[in-house]
């Protein structure tokens, strides 16, 4: 049997380390996110207690799946790095946290009153204490060479700064903002940062799908092979009932309430909750299910794997589902 009680605490022992270390709120929500995904890994796998190995699969199964960034798997990888160091005698000591940016002394008066406008413009925390740390790196970086008053910040100055940054984009945007309040305040006579080069912004992929490409996509599926009926119902739980990656790979069929025509899951995010099949879903009591011992829906078709009927035919949501729908999450959220 699962040890749950054992994962939960080592979560709760490892995030209080963190906290302890001196790591923000926000921070730990973003591990305890990683963690949870361990937890349920674990689950999963039946594995009583964790050691490097079920972290190198952990991370090799999510690394597998493709469904996030490359940025979030490597925060994957640093968690799993600070909970076997945690593991190992607590001996992480994030440097990183003891630096400490102070704004040179010269340009001290103008940085701490733009710094209170910022923050009475409603800005957030996280926000201003980015903005904080950027502009008193810019002021160190006039002083370190050779500018020490405000008499000497024009545009050649501004564009040297501009060459040593690393982040350019962020500098293009912050200095803007910065001149507009020096000028507006008569301290420099005129906006230098207009004459920075324009960043050019990558374009957004769109997160949202037409109808035509969802039918596409799902048309893609080969319903006349198993791994195709399989990849049919996970394009489905995603498509139209709105489950997201984590939750559909970890999805298992002891969940799966084919008479009641629900599926009730621990949601990455939210916690427990309930996704009723629409009566669009047309052979909703036909779906093809393999090997139903077996534990996890989303394993090689070899072992299991759960379709829907090659003949099944899904129309669009019917308002009814949608509007049940829309009032089931209202409650859920005024319930907490």
């Amino acid at each position: 049997m699962f040890n749950l009680i054992y994962w939960r605490k080592l979560e709760d022992d490892f995030l209080n380390f963190l906290s302890v270390k001196g790591y923000t709120p926000e921070a730990i929500k973003h591990y305890r996110c990683v963690t949870n995904r361990l937890v349920r890994f674990a689950n999963a796998s039946k594995d009583q207690a964790y050691t490097p190995e079920v972290g190198i699969a952990f991370l090799e199964s999510e690394e597998r799946l493709e469904y996030l960034k490359d940025t979030s798997y490597r925060y994957q990888r640093m968690t799993i790095r600070r909970l076997e160091e945690y593991l190992d005698g607590g001996k992480y000591s994030p440097t990183y946290l003891r630096v400490n940016y102070e704004c040179p002394e010269p340009f001290k008066d103008v940085y701490d009153k733009y710094l209170i406008v910022l923050e009475r413009s409603g800005m957030k925390y996280n926000t201003l204490k980015q903005h904080r740390v950027f502009y008193a790196k810019l002021f160190q970086d006039f002083v370190n060479n050779g500018i020490e008053c405000w008499e000497p910040v024009n545009a050649t100055a501004l564009t040297d700064a501009f060459s040593r940054s690393d982040n350019k984009r962020l500098f293009a945007t912050y200095t803007k903002k910065l001149f507009k309040y020096l000028v507006s305040e008569r301290i420099v006579k005129y906006n230098y940062s207009g004459i920075l080069p324009k960043i050019q912004y990558w374009q957004r992929i769109p997160s949202v799908y037409s109808n035509e490409e969802i039918t596409a996509i799902l048309d893609s599926a080969n319903r006349d092979a198993e791994l195709g009926k399989r990849d049919y119902a996970i394009l489905l739980l995603a498509a139209r009932l709105g489950m997201c990656a984590a939750d559909i790979r970890f999805l298992r069929f002891e969940e799966v309430d084919f008479d009641r025509k629900l599926i009730e899951f621990a949601r990455d995010k939210t916690g427990v909750t309930g996704c009723p099949f629409s009566s669009s879903m047309k052979c909703v009591f036909d779906y093809c299910v393999y090997n139903k011992g077996s534990a996890c829906i989303l394993e090689s078709p070899s072992v299991n794997s759960l379709g829907m009927c090659a003949e099944c035919i899904v129309a669009e949501l019917e308002e009814n589902f949608l509007k049940a729908e829309k009032e089931r999450r209202l409650q859920a959220i005024e319930s907490r």
